[in-house]
This record gives structure tokens, sequence and C-alpha cells, in this order.
């Protein structure tokens, strides 16, 4: 049998090559309409998105530079690298685009450093966590909070209700209203 046999230089040739021809780059992640899901009983707006967005951006050291109508831009620097993104945006859809990149992300038109793809992921999954937890416009914050640490079962039996709606004609079944006081 005929054994080939490599030298140290041509595998260390070829280990150099390999490593510094791209083993750190990948197809560019784009986000092209997730979907916006939030709870039952939240309807989603576009307010609600962009909130939720804007505290995504800040849990994860975005700065937002510019802000359009349905649109943000927002960059990151760690590491010696930065990176500009456009985050679109309406009640059912957001997206996530590259608008720039520092030149060590070596980004070349399709495929970019691993690492920016790992920064659009984890903003990716840090939207999609603020709108699941995203709040009625009219719930209190105090009401959201009390629902992320439900209260036992004979506590809540004691919560206070809304008041009820008075029908017109029960109106005026009701005793008149006493004056305002006098300061």
């Amino acid at each position: 049998m005929h054994r080939h046999r490599f030298s140290s230089p041509s595998i260390f040739l070829f280990i150099a090559l390999a490593s510094g021809c791209g083993a750190n780059l990948a197809p560019v992640l784009d986000v092209q309409n997730a979907p916006v899901v939030t709870p039952q009983q939240v309807g989603p707006t576009r307010a609600l998105v962009r909130d939720s967005i804007v505290r995504a951006l800040a849990s994860r050291n975005w700065q937002i530079v510019e802000e359009r109508a349905d649109e943000l831009v927002a960059r990151v620097s760690a590491g010696g690298h930065d990176a500009t993104v456009l985050v679109r945006y309406d009640e059912r859809y957001f997206s996530i685009s590259r608008v720039d990149s520092s030149p060590g992300l070596k980004y070349d038109g399709s495929y970019i450093h691993r690492r920016y793809n790992h920064w659009i992921d984890r903003l990716r999954t840090s939207i999609q966590q603020e709108l699941s937890h995203a709040v009625p416009a009219a719930q209190p914050a105090q009401t959201a909070a009390a629902a992320a640490d439900p209260a036992p079962a004979s506590a809540a039996a004691d919560a206070v209700t809304a008041p009820a709606v008075v029908a017109p004609a029960e109106q005026s079944a009701l005793p008149p209203a006493p004056p305002p006081a006098r300061p």
C-alpha cells in the first residue's frame, strides 16, 4: 500500500488557509417579517411594538441613532466592532436588516462575522420576550407586576374589582351627590 505523508509545514499551511478563509464568516442574518406575538389579553399596537423594541434594544446595549415612522436605526459597539441596523415594525411583524458594520466584521456583501449574527439573534429573542410580556395599555404597571407574581387563591378572592357601570335608568334612583366642600 502506498501511504501519503504530509509534512508539518503543509498541515500548518492548510490550517492557516482554512481559518483565514472565512471560518468565522456566515451568511448575514436578516430577520424578515418576524410575527408579533403578545399575550391573549393584549391587542398589539404599533406603539406597543415600538416600546417593546426600544426596551429590547436598551437591554442589549444598542443605542437608537435615528427614529422614523415605524422604523428605528440602532447601533451597537462591542469588542472593537460595531454594527448599525434598521428595525422596521407594525402591529403584526418586525424586521431587522443590516445597514453598516465595522471592517473587522468582514462583511463582503453576503457573509459577515458570526459575532454580528449572534448580536442579531439575541436582539430578535429579546424583542420577542418583551412582546410576550407586554401588558395592555389601559392596565396599570402595578397590575402587571401582580400578574407576574400571582397571589394565592384566597387573596385573589379578596381583590378589589372595578366599579360596576350604572345604567342611566338606575342613576335616578341613586341619592344626589353631596355638594363639594368649601376650602
